[in-house]
């Protein structure tokens, strides 16, 4: 994978091979939604469209 992105913070993110790793931490709660908060730590100037796989 290019960019994996864990917004629960928990281990499955470290066992997929990944050339970019986002993991939740508490500390970066500012009030924001986490899909917005991810969306800037992703270099977005805008919030992105949240999506589900299954």
């Amino acid at each position: 994978w290019d960019m994996v992105v864990d917004i629960r913070g928990s281990a499955l993110a470290w066992l997929i091979p990944a050339k970019r790793r986002i993991v939740y931490n508490r500390r970066w709660e500012t009030g924001l939604r986490k899909v917005e908060m991810v969306s800037r730590l992703m270099g977005s100037a805008t919030p992105l469209d949240p999506e589900i796989f299954l």
